[in-house]
């Protein structure tokens, strides 16, 4: 049996520096070697939350143990060398102290695929390990080296790059020696620097023969395949989710300012100008993950794909400052980091997008229209309204709903829905009254599902529930 893993990036740059060279001597470590492919695995393994107990260590280190074996590579068809030279600031206030920093990289184009080939027959748990740990990890190499990685079908040996085969110039990569495991890999880079070890513990040099590209490297509009990124949240004075409105007000506006352009997916208006119908552009939203009533991370999701500006601002975006001013929120401070990209359907059970068919509101539903009483009964109120907008959006029909009167938390205090900020700027709701909903409807759907008035900042936000 085979492991193939295939690797698309996003962005078109591959950047990592091959172990034992200096950044600004422009090595490149492609493709990149076993060792490096093995240490992003165990790293997003002690990145997982504590809700993710069903990751044993043993299983990763059976896993890690049957991948050590030095993988066969296809590289894609096009690809190519480059690199761009910056100078810096040096430590002194003279003008002309500048260092020279190189920026060495791979572009390789958004469609092509890398595949890694491991000879390896994984059991079940082994194989559910390295399907979660791939759908983690957004970047190899250096943090703007975006990636998507997946476990597709194996491809014939005969197309393999095997340790010792190929044609082309010989590169050396670093990979485990027979033996060597999961406390190799888990070795601390800095450790290893104060040691002054020329090479990690437990590891060897194989090389394989790569030849050039096929194909030359056509420069072509960059298109990309995901619709979802995720940033965790890290502040010095914690935020609360009953400010989100103001903070995904402030998301969108960190995000234009940093657009390479401006973008219809960030600013939802056409080129004419006018706000854009069919909620296509993107939706802001913040998520409590703990349930502790703090703001743990925010998403940025569209239904059609990030177009090029809308990824240039992503892969800038560092902080999120606002909340001050007339706002009533206190002023907050955001430290980034992003942690997801990609499509919205990769993501499994995820406790913020589903599938799933039951739904419960995680901040208030508020009105666009004004409820009406007609003949004594109540027109175009809070129940009309939100079935109104499922089936505007062509979502299934809702087979359930039951009102909510608060945001009910295991550890903590009930929140209510008047609690929660509920306009942004000068666009208010068309009434102040705040509402939530348990709803069920006939097909599970992937989120994040927002609706009612500011669905796209925050409010209206829905969380999935799963049958047991």
């Amino acid at each position: 049996m085979s492991v193939a893993i295939r690797i698309r990036f996003p962005s078109g740059r591959y950047h990592a520096t091959s172990w034992g060279h200096h950044v600004n001597e422009g090595v490149v470590d492609w493709p990149p070697s076993p060792w490096r492919l093995l240490r992003a695995l165990v790293a997003a393994w002690h990145n997982r939350s504590r809700a993710e107990d069903d990751l044993p260590r043993a299983v990763l280190a059976r896993l890690t143990a049957k991948m050590s074996v030095p993988p066969g590579y296809v590289l894609p068809s096009s690809w190519s060398a480059g690199h761009t030279r910056h100078y810096m600031p040096g430590g002194s206030t003279k003008a002309n102290d500048k260092n020279l920093v190189i920026d060495s990289f791979v572009a390789v184009h958004p469609d092509e695929e890398l595949v890694v080939q491991w000879d390896a027959d994984l059991h079940d748990d082994e194989a559910r390990m390295l399907d979660t740990l791939l759908h983690r990890l957004t970047y190899l190499g250096r943090a703007e080296s975006w990636v998507e990685m997946w476990r597709g079908e194996p491809v014939e040996p005969a197309a393999l790059v095997r340790p010792g085969e190929g044609d082309g110039e010989a590169v050396p990569l670093l990979a485990l020696d027979p033996g060597a495991g999961l406390k190799e890999l888990e070795q601390d880079t800095q450790t290893l620097h104060k040691r002054r070890a020329n090479a990690p513990e437990g590891t060897r040099v194989v090389r394989y023969f790569v030849g050039r590209p096929s194909l030359p490297l056509v420069s072509r509009p960059r298109e990309s395949r995901a619709n979802v990124a995720v940033f965790s949240v890290r502040s010095d004075v914690p935020v609360r989710i009953l400010d989100a409105v103001d903070v995904t007000d402030a998301l969108r506006a960190a995000l234009r300012s940093r657009a390479s352009r401006d973008s219809w997916v960030l600013s939802g208006r056409g080129e004419d100008g006018r706000p854009m119908r069919g909620h296509r552009h993107a939706v802001f939203a913040a998520e409590d993950r703990a349930g502790n009533g703090r703001i743990s991370h925010l998403w940025v999701s569209a239904a059609a794909s990030f177009d090029e500006a809308t990824l240039d601002a992503i892969s800038r975006l560092r902080e999120v400052c606002g909340g001050r001013g007339r706002s009533r929120s206190r002023g907050f401070e955001l430290d980034l980091a992003l942690l997801e990209l990609g499509r919205v359907e990769a993501f499994e059970r995820h406790p913020f997008v589903g599938p799933a068919r039951t739904w419960v509101s995680r901040t208030p539903f508020l009105l666009n229209r004004h409820p009406k009483v007609r003949r004594g009964r109540v027109v175009d109120g809070p129940e009309d309204q939100l079935r109104r907008e499922l089936a505007s959006r062509g979502l299934p029909a809702l087979l359930h709903l039951e009102p909510l009167a608060r945001l009910e938390r295991k550890t903590r205090r009930p929140l209510r829905w008047l609690e929660f900020r509920r306009y942004r700027r000068r666009h208010q709701p068309a009434v102040q009254e705040a509402y939530g909903f348990r709803i069920t409807l006939e097909e599970p759907i992937h989120g994040p599902l927002t609706l009612g008035f500011g669905a796209h900042f925050g409010l209206g936000s829905f969380a999935p529930v799963w049958d047991r």
